[in-house]
């Protein structure tokens, strides 16, 4: 055991003499990210050959259902980041505790809520879901239930390791249970244990998260057992009630259209459009969480000023021009190389039927998710870290609303194409809220600066257009990703174009802001 905490100890100070403290919560942030997409990866095939079509999609269901807890979450997690980060750095780490008892307690009394509600809906359910004629349905959704507590109060203890800004300890304990948790899915998958044998060991190693994470929150800022602090609960109400009406209109934001599609179209269709889905968000997922860094840093520059054109606000602007940029890039490049090879991606992953059905599904979320990471990641950590819960709860409801017309208009009219093209509306909308944040509320950033995403689209699909057509005469296959040589060379392809990229955008950065600094670019 001392041997392994070493181990541990070593590998902290190598990344904090590396990288600092804030590359090294990017590094472990994204650790923390990958462990699920990486593990799914190799999973997926594995469950879709041992459940079925249908199962997997139920599985992605109880997902969706785990995601729609927001209900109940009163804005736990980002609460709970917001002002512990905002007291740790004022150094009144009592006050900080005292944050983290008085949410853990009202988590608690949450989860337990919503998990009786699930329970006794589970008949009504089964229907409204279309998951009826399925074995263990019933039984699934219980074993969901238990799930939905366990996930509200992890969400407490990571955002408060996190709001100590310190990633890495987080990271310890949730990403080798998410390995676990998957390892475990599948094992238990091919050992033929059903659905919700499946889950119950998910809800066991998500109470093994929490227990461990209060544990490494206790030792890191003392008594943070679930405990009302009137005091603290007066600091955070306010933010806490709007950070809920984010959390509330997020959750159907990211998880009507599986609903839809499982109660319009069926399992099976579900199990296709979760495949596609599991690929393309990771685009907005990954980036939100090496991006997560920039909520405590915005709350921490917001603690200690407010003036617009002070030296802090001038910081402030170059963070978010910066973070802007490399995200713009990143994400857009990302889904345009995944639209271009949508087919061959799955036909190796999935096999040859799904990669039929998906990939026309596929090439509209791959786009759909770059430009939704583009206009909406760094909008929202500004937005909470400077305090503005109430306006980014108008812009998450706003978004949710556009979502669901967009899903009940699409869906019955074009099923999983309807699906996959249904964030675009609200990509419109948040990219005029990016163009107000940049200025009017940072300040000093020129409004065409938001339109970025649109540029590098272009110029990402325009080159990588030919260049595909080009690897298919070279290797005389379009099932490139089967080819050590094609991949390689994708690879070269996709280093090159970010840097390409991102010295346009560089420039474009600098002609954006009014008042520009020389050194904007090497911060990135």
């Amino acid at each position: 055991m001392a041997d392994r905490f070493a181990f541990s100890s070593q590998i902290n100070n190598f990344f904090a003499r590396l990288l600092g403290r804030s590359g090294k919560n990017v590094v472990w942030s994204g650790i923390d990210f990958a462990a699920v997409p990486v593990g799914m990866l190799i999973a997926t095939p594995i469950l879709i050959y041992h459940l079925g079509l249908e199962q997997f999609g139920v599985l992605v269901l109880v997902n969706a259902l785990v995601g729609f807890s927001a209900v109940f979450n009163f804005g736990f997690g980002d609460t709970t980041l917001k002002y512990v980060s905002h007291y740790m750095k004022l150094d009144d780490q009592k006050n900080a505790a005292q944050i983290v008892g008085t949410i853990g307690l009202m988590a608690l009394g949450a989860g337990v809520l919503i998990a009786g509600v699930v329970v006794s809906l589970t008949p009504t359910l089964v229907g409204i879901l279309n998951i009826g004629s399925l074995p263990y349905a019933e039984s699934t959704l219980l074993a969901a239930a238990l799930i939905m507590p366990c996930k509200m109060m992890e969400s407490v203890y990571i955002s408060t390791l996190r709001g100590c800004y310190r990633y890495e300890l987080a990271g310890y304990v949730t990403a080798p249970l998410k390995v676990g948790n998957i390892v475990s899915q599948a094992t238990l998958a091919v050992l033929g244990f059903n659905l919700p044998i499946i889950l119950l060991a998910t809800a066991g190693i998500a109470a093994t998260s929490v227990i461990l994470l209060f544990g490494v929150s206790w030792k890191n800022l003392g008594n943070i057992f679930p405990s009302f602090h009137r005091r603290a609960f007066d600091d955070v109400r306010h933010f806490a009630g709007w950070s809920w009406v984010q959390g509330l209109a997020g959750m159907i934001y990211a998880n009507i259209d599986r609903l839809m599609i499982s109660a319009l179209l069926g399992p099976a269709a579900l199990g296709i459009y979760g495949v596609c889905i599991q690929l393309a968000q990771q685009i907005h997922l990954g980036l939100a969480a090496l991006a997560h860094t920039l909520f405590p840093r915005i709350s921490m520059i917001g603690s200690e000023v407010s003036a617009a054109d002070s030296e802090k606000g001038v910081e402030l602007r170059d963070i978010y021009i910066t973070a802007s940029r490399m995200l713009t890039v990143i994400a857009v490049l990302a889904g345009s190389l995944l639209a271009l090879f949508s087919y061959p991606i799955l036909e190796v992953w999935v096999g040859e039927d799904i990669a039929k059905q998906g990939d026309f599904p596929l090439k509209l979320l791959a786009i759909s998710f770059a430009w939704f990471a583009a206009n909406s990641i760094t909008t929202y950590y500004a937005m909470n870290g400077l305090g503005r819960a109430r306006f980014q709860a108008g812009v998450s409801v706003t978004g949710a609303g556009l979502m669901l017309a967009s899903c009940l208009v699409l869906i019955p009219a074009f099923g999983l194409a309807g699906a996959s093209a249904a964030r675009m509306p609200d990509t419109l909308f948040r990219t005029g809220i990016r163009m107000h944040l940049g200025s009017a509320i940072i300040g000093g950033i020129k409004r065409w600066f938001s339109l970025d995403f649109l540029r590098v689209t272009f110029l990402a699909l325009a080159a990588g257009y030919p260049f595909k057509i080009l690897l298919e005469m070279l290797f005389g296959t379009d099932r490139l990703l089967a080819n050590p040589g094609a991949i390689l060379a994708l690879l070269v392809f996709a280093v090159a174009m970010f840097s390409l990229l991102l010295k346009i955008e560089q420039v474009f950065s600098r002609l954006a802001t009014k008042e520009a600094r020389s050194t904007l670019g090497d911060a990135a």
